[in-house]
């Protein structure tokens, strides 16, 4: 393939909303089946490895739980499910996502739920597993009521299947979706083009298709939709540049020969991998030196929103020095140098940047038409901002006149809201201040285990109500600073 074509190439089997972003290894998979370059496998892994993307998956938890094997002799034989939620509610009015997966191919169905009740959940289970074709003898589903229930065990009677509850002490037996779970939640959190997340109901198709073409490694690098039919599927670029069509037309004993060795190869596979996984140790973190940017995680996200589908990394921070024999260090916003945190190194992931020798020579055309809007952009909202902060000042000063006149009504709001915080919230740090021609403070404060984007600014006199010695500290940090900045200039001059 020609240097212009790969990058697009590469977006559109990761990046593109029914691509998923799966992993290099399911990438290049799917690249290989059709096209061939000599450094597909360094040029996809160091695309990938900096894409966003790598800000949702840093936050998976780096720990393996032993769980047992089962044979799979037949699709369709083994079907796990589990329900993922509760979301923020939708414009539909759904609320859980059910998740129904067949450990034979990996195939997964994905249903959106207003409610988790028995009778709900059976209805799917009848519609997307037994009335289209598969016959299961065993489900598998963590220990939950909502699967329990009596009209679920009738349906399930029916079915003739066997129903095996998790071990209510290592729920990580049920393995398959658990791990599907985090892909999903990665995948949909990327697609969401609505602030509330009230979309997300929108894009469950788009994430059924990325893990039916996906090429899984557990699989063989075959996709489910192959182990189901044979065939691997044509997206439009592919259809486009004629790209892996076999010449002449292939006998059925040569398809079903195919077909039966391809699904033989992924049993065994899948046993491999659970093995592997087994014994596997995960390391918490890779070497990271000081001067790198790393992404930092914040476990707590703000009310409204669903933990599941939030960012909790934030950044890109800069490695500024370690501290405690490398298990913690000093870290600072790129963006916002008055930004500086410590981080433990198991809240540290590390960003990746695209080698600029790609970014020269493959040139991608939404690369371009990407950069150009975003510079329009940003001029755009300069402009949007100075007018909004000027209006801005203009209200906190005519708020700030009438508290002064000593309004009862503005007491109680402030009383109510540092009541508030406190049960609420708890305060980290002041990150800096904003100081008026009349002499009043604002400070920028940071909550404990929120990132930079939840923080707020609050007026003097109310943190001194809630929060005295943090704002004590910040004025003997800030003048600490101030009297080096002094000692720095002297010394300069004194050079000079």
């Amino acid at each position: 393939m020609p240097r212009s074509m790969r990058g697009r190439l590469v977006v559109a089997k990761h990046g593109a909303a029914v691509a998923g972003h799966r992993g290099a290894e399911e990438g290049l998979a799917k690249l290989r089946k059709k096209y061939f370059w000599m450094s597909m496998r360094r040029d996809v892994e160091a695309w990938i490895g900096a894409c966003s993307c790598q800000r949702k998956k840093g936050e998976k938890k780096r720990k393996s739980m032993a769980f047992q094997q089962h044979k799979i002799r037949r699709p369709g034989e083994k079907i796990v499910f589990d329900i993922f939620g509760p979301l923020p509610e939708s414009l539909a009015g759904n609320k859980y996502v059910l998740v129904m997966m067949d450990v034979g191919t990996r195939e997964v169905m994905l249903e959106a739920l207003q409610e988790k009740s028995a009778r709900v959940v059976a209805d799917k289970l009848m519609s997307r597993i037994y009335l289209k074709g598969m016959s299961p003898r065993m489900f598998q589903s963590d220990l939950a009521k909502e699967f329990v229930a009596e009209v679920l065990s009738t349906l399930l009677k029916r079915l003739g299947a066997k129903f095996k509850h998790s071990s209510p002490y290592h729920p990580q037996t049920n393995t398959h979706v658990e791990r599907f779970n985090q892909t999903l939640a990665t995948h949909l959190s990327l697609v969401l083009e609505r602030e509330d997340q009230r979309d997300w109901d929108l894009h469950l198709q788009e994430v059924e298709y990325a893990q039916l073409v996906g090429a899984q490694k557990a699989l063989g690098r075959m996709s489910p939709l192959f182990l189901k039919g044979g065939w691997e599927a044509m997206d439009p670029q592919d259809v486009g540049v004629e790209a892996g069509e076999e010449d002449g037309e292939m006998s059925v004993e040569r398809w079903l020969s195919k077909l039966e060795k391809g699904r033989q190869l992924a049993a065994q596979m899948q046993q491999l991998e659970l093995g592997r996984k087994m014994k596997k140790e995960w390391k918490i973190n890779e070497e990271l030196q000081e001067g790198e940017e790393v992404w930092v995680m914040f476990p707590q996200v703000r009310k409204g929103k669903a933990p599941k589908l939030a960012f909790k990394m934030h950044g890109p921070y800069v490695l500024k020095e370690w501290t405690k024999g490398k298990k913690s260090a000093k870290l600072v916003h790129l963006e916002d140098p008055k930004d500086e945190i410590k981080a433990h190194i198991d809240r540290m992931f590390p960003k990746r940047k695209i080698p600029q020798q790609l970014m020269d020579s493959w040139k991608p055309l939404w690369k371009k038409t990407e950069m150009r809007e975003e510079s329009e952009e940003k001029k755009q909202n300069k402009e949007k901002d100075k007018v909004a902060e000027a209006k801005e000042k203009q209200a906190t000063n005519k708020t700030r006149q009438k508290q002064k006149q000593g309004g009862k009504k503005s007491n109680k709001e402030r009383e109510n809201r540092s009541e508030q915080m406190e049960e609420e919230y708890e305060l980290e740090k002041i990150v800096e201040h904003v100081e008026y021609e009349d002499g009043d403070r604002d400070y920028r404060v940071r909550f404990a285990g929120f990132g930079p984007t939840e923080d707020i600014w609050i007026p003097e006199h109310e943190l001194l109500e809630t929060a005295a010695e943090l704002v004590s500290e910040y004025q003997e940090k800030q003048q600490k600073e101030e009297k080096e900045k002094l000692k720095g200039s002297k010394k300069s001059a004194n050079s000079v």
